[in-house]
């Protein structure tokens, strides 16, 4: 599976060669323990926002996002909003109007 990944803000991104990281956590358990919470918090992550999906409406979404990461509503542009919300941009706009 081919896909890409824009960043929306300065970050930093690491990169790994999976047969080098697999062989370092076969030699260390902290290593591959780390490896495995990072995994778990990944997952988690997902978990969320597929739950988010099917048991909330839009609005709920966006009052989701609201109360629990405010910043983001700030940081990034409508655009990328709405796609993070599954919505499109005209959509959003209604919502936020209505607040």
């Amino acid at each position: 599976m081919v896909f890409s990944i824009q960043a929306s803000e300065p970050l930093t991104a690491v990169r790994f060669d999976k047969k080098k990281l697999r062989e370092v956590s076969l030699r260390d358990p902290a290593i591959e323990t780390l490896g495995r919470k990072c995994l778990q918090q990944i997952a988690i992550k997902q978990e969320k926002h597929a739950a988010m999906f099917k048991l909330m409406s839009p609005q709920e979404r966006y009052e989701f996002l609201e109360t629990h990461d405010p910043a983001l509503l700030q940081r990034v542009s409508l655009t990328q909003l709405a796609s993070y919300l599954g919505v499109a941009r005209e959509t959003l706009s209604h919502i936020r109007s209505r607040r």
